[in-house]
């Protein structure tokens, strides 16, 4: 994150007099602002080194919005009141300020990708260099999510999406305020009717467009705008404090509040929404305390604190990918010891660029220093665009000794293969394929797990001809098949079970019906993608005992229903699954690229022991109801050990899908549904 500087020095600092008035150059510098810089970068690293121990250290980004609002608009007001205001001054200094270490640490990441990463990891880097060279990473990994999207831990450049919502909103701010000051608008009503306007946004967003609302700009501004209007204040005001208990009071409370946040927050929650007013009121009530306050003077302006403040914006840039870098080559738990040397030397890093390169480049005068950051910044970025569309490869040790890894992790997302299929259609968020003949069909329905089978059932069904059995495919990732489900997360997966029975009512030409689902995934681990995907039945949740009955209950009258109305019914349960299964945990990378297989192999009887009660349970409530049940693990499975790898390497791109290939040739427990 951006700590942008400010003119002036602590040393206007001693400008505060016995009455507590502050004299212009302690205006322009406050070294408690730069220990409240500390405190955030310090809360973010934290909670990606070990989200445990600060579950809310995310809301250090919030604190960096206010302070960014708050000091940019403060700079705007002096140079304006001072009728030396310049946007080309202004973004000339921005320029100076962020680039060069912003350019220092995609050279590394690209140098250290090039060696170490798989070609698919690589050329996915390669693309978000390229975003993040014009700053719309955030609009990139917003184009990204989904359920088949990479972890955030394994995307080393993650980080740059809170850059681009602050250079955007530095492209908005600076010509915003030019043009009310021009028309003589009243800026106080301007400003206060935009940031209100973003934080209704943000609310309406927060639970109907949840991934859009924490990435972009127009649903953050209002952080920023808070900042502004503080500066406004304190730009019509002496910040004369007669009363200085009410300073110490005002620290106080934000304080508190940004103490609430760090503690009380937690992945999952629905951000930043109503929840992120707790950091952006304790980052204003801390910065309009003013520095006399005594957290503020004897906490915040501690001498450490203010040096991190400093070093705030390189730390911030370098922790993310060393971090990263280690959960791409040690898993999804790795050592902490390897995550701790990871912050040592992001702090090493940073301390070099801060000193060898901000510090030097931010004050030159050079009338090149700008052009050639500029210069440098863009061939950085199309470098990227060239790794990202393949003309910069990683290097061929890379490709060679990795290729079966390579290929299942790059099938992420690509498993759902219709190549072929006549119809492609979405339905009310759910897709529709149809293939075969037009004679009887077979009608699946499910989410991704069904989704996987469509090669198969391809395999089987496209040289028919037009009088052969058919089939359709009703399904949506994340979608569970099962009456009456709702979800904050997914609520596409509520029009599942409507879509399908419309379906069944419409085409009488359906005498099959498959039920398929990764059932573990909603019975026992609903908060376990880093969607925080939930899913709930008459409000209680799948993964409560109580939650369970009610939803059993359900599939057991749904699959009755269907049963009567004269259709084979079919329940497929869970695949082998499991993080010993997952090809990124399956073998040991070395950090200078080197492999080895080290998943012990996970055996049938160990699967069935954790997953076989849930499996059971829906075994029997189907069969109770006139359904077939089939167990794909008697075809997944070799001598009473789960497949890990065949001949073409990882039968899986994930811990628990299939890859395409596999499916086409493997799936055959489907086979007495779909063929004739």
């Amino acid at each position: 994150m951006d700590p942008q500087s400010i003119e002036g020095s602590a040393a206007g600092a001693k400008q505060i007099g016995r009455r507590g008035e502050i004299g212009p150059a302690a205006r322009r510098y406050r070294a408690d602002i730069d220990g409240l810089r500390a405190i955030a970068v310090l809360a973010v690293i934290a909670y990606h080194a070990f989200p445990r121990a600060l579950p809310g250290g995310f809301i250090g980004v919030d604190i960096f919005f206010v302070i960014s609002g708050y000091l940019i608009s403060g700079i705007l007001f002096r140079e304006h009141a001072a009728g030396a205001l310049s946007l080309k001054n202004f973004y000339a200094r921005r320029i100076k300020r962020i680039f060069p270490s912003l350019i220092a640490m995609l050279v590394l990441v690209l140098a250290y990708g090039w060696l170490a990463l798989l070609p698919s990891e690589y050329k996915a880097v390669g693309r978000h260099v390229a975003a993040g060279s014009i700053f719309v990473q955030n609009i990139a990994l917003l184009r990204e999510s989904g359920y088949f999207d990479t972890a955030a831990a394994l995307k080393p450049l993650l980080h740059l999406w809170s850059l681009a919502v602050e250079e955007q909103m530095y492209l908005f701010l600076p010509p915003l305020l030019v043009f009310v000051w021009r028309r003589n608008f009243p800026i106080v009503p301007v400003i206060g009717v935009l940031a209100a306007c973003s934080f209704g946004a943000n609310l309406y967003a927060s639970e109907r467009f949840p991934a859009a609302d924490f990435f972009l700009m127009p649903y953050r501004a209002w952080e920023f705008f808070a900042g502004t209007l503080l500066a406004v204040w304190h730009d019509r005001q002496s910040m004369t404090v007669p009363r200085p208990y009410r300073c110490h009071a005002l620290a106080g409370v934000g304080g508190l509040l940004l103490a609430i946040g760090f503690g009380w927050f937690a992945h999952g929650d629905a951000y930043p929404g109503w929840r992120a007013l707790v950091p952006v009121a304790g980052a204003v009530a801390l910065i309009a305390a003013g520095p006399l306050a005594w957290l503020n003077r004897r906490v915040l302006s501690q001498p450490v604190l203010v040096w991190i403040g400093l070093i705030s914006y390189p730390l911030y840039l370098f922790h993310w990918p060393l971090i990263s870098f280690v959960h791409i080559m040690r898993g999804t738990t790795p050592n902490p010891k390897a995550i701790a040397i990871a912050v040592a030397l992001a702090v090493g890093l940073a301390v070099a660029s801060y000193y060898a390169l901000e510090r030097r480049i931010r004050h030159s005068k050079s009338p090149w220093t700008v052009p050639m950051l500029v210069l440098c910044f863009l061939g950085l970025g199309l470098v990227g665009y060239g790794v990202w569309r393949g003309n910069l490869p990683p290097r061929p040790g890379a490709r060679n000794a990795h290729k079966h890894l390579d290929a299942a992790i790059a099938e992420r997302g690509r498993s759902q293969r219709f190549q072929g299929w006549p119809e492609n259609m979405v339905c009310e968020m759910i897709e529709r394929h149809a293939i075969g003949g037009d004679g009887p069909q077979t009608l699946v329905v499910g989410d991704s797990h069904a989704a996987m089978l469509a090669t198969r059932i391809h395999e089987l069904l496209h040289d028919g001809g037009k009088d052969a059995r058919g089939a359709a495919l009703l399904v949506r990732a994340g979608a569970c098949p099962l009456p009456g489900l709702t979800s904050p997360t997914r609520q596409f997966a509520e029009n599942l079970i409507p879509v399908m029975m419309k379906e069944v009512a419409s085409n009488p030409a359906i005498d099959r019906v498959v039920i398929v689902a990764f059932w573990s995934h909603y019975f026992s681990q609903c908060w376990k993608s880093p969607g925080g995907d939930r899913y709930f039945i008459n409000g209680v949740a799948l993964n409560l005992p109580e939650g369970q009955e009610m939803a059993l209950s359900a599939l057991g009258a749904m699959v009755r229903q269907l049963v009567d109305g004269g259709k084979q019914v079919t329940v497929v349960l869970t695949v082998p699954f499991g993080e010993g299964l997952d090809p990124r945990s399956g073998y040991r990378r070395g950090f200078l690229g080197g492999l080895e297989r080290t998943t012990q192999p996970l055996t049938v009887a160990n699967f069935r022991r954790r997953h076989g009660p849930l499996n059971d349970a829906i075994a029997t409530i189907a069969r109770a109801n006139g359904a077939d049940v089939i167990d794909p693990v008697d075809s997944l499975q070799i001598n009473g050990v789960c497949i890990f790898e065949d001949e073409n390497g990882p039968i899986r791109f994930d811990d628990s899908h299939l890859r395409v290939e596999f499916s086409r040739r493997h799936a055959t427990y489907i086979d007495a549904l779909i063929s004739p």
